[in-house]
């Protein structure tokens, strides 16, 4: 073998390993679902027993954003205590947002997970979202540019 023959085939083999052996992507493929469930303020749960919504909620909103993906929201009714989604692209750093809502459709409480990595072909569980009640000159929401939960303030 000549020495043109071995300097291509290095170069070759260089090649697709520098080449052939990066997806490109760290984002798994595929769709997998979330469960989260929700806590309520002391102060919002009637009786001694733990309520599964707070007074004068009816609905609750779940929503996941992230990265590389179109927003996914489902409404709950209050008494489930939290819900599932599915069909949510697998991926890493998604944000899990939820809005506890009265007839009216006004955000009673509110909250968040961050930093959530949904797995293809399960529903993961993401934990437990802390409802808060939103003040009356701000509410949290999702920058989409920055896929962190922010504090703005309302004008």
């Amino acid at each position: 073998m000549n020495i043109r023959k071995l300097v291509r085939c290095i170069i070759a083999f260089q090649a697709v390993l520098i080449f052939g052996c990066s997806s490109g992507s760290t984002e798994p493929a595929g769709f997998g679902g979330v469960t989260v469930r929700l806590a309520w303020p002391n102060s919002a749960v009637a009786g001694k027993s733990a309520a599964l919504a707070a007074q004068g909620v009816v609905t609750i909103k779940i929503a996941v954003l992230g990265p590389s993906m179109s927003d996914v929201q489902k409404d709950f009714v209050a008494s489930s205590g939290g819900g599932t989604i599915e069909g949510i692209p697998a991926g890493n750093e998604r944000v899990v947002t939820a809005q506890a809502l009265d007839a009216s459709g006004t955000v009673l409480y509110q909250g968040a997970l961050t930093a959530i990595t949904i797995r293809p072909n399960v529903v993961n569980d993401a934990g437990v979202i802390s409802m808060d009640v939103p003040s009356s000159l701000e509410t949290q929401m999702v920058d989409p540019t920055k896929w962190k939960v922010m504090q703005t303030v309302d004008k």
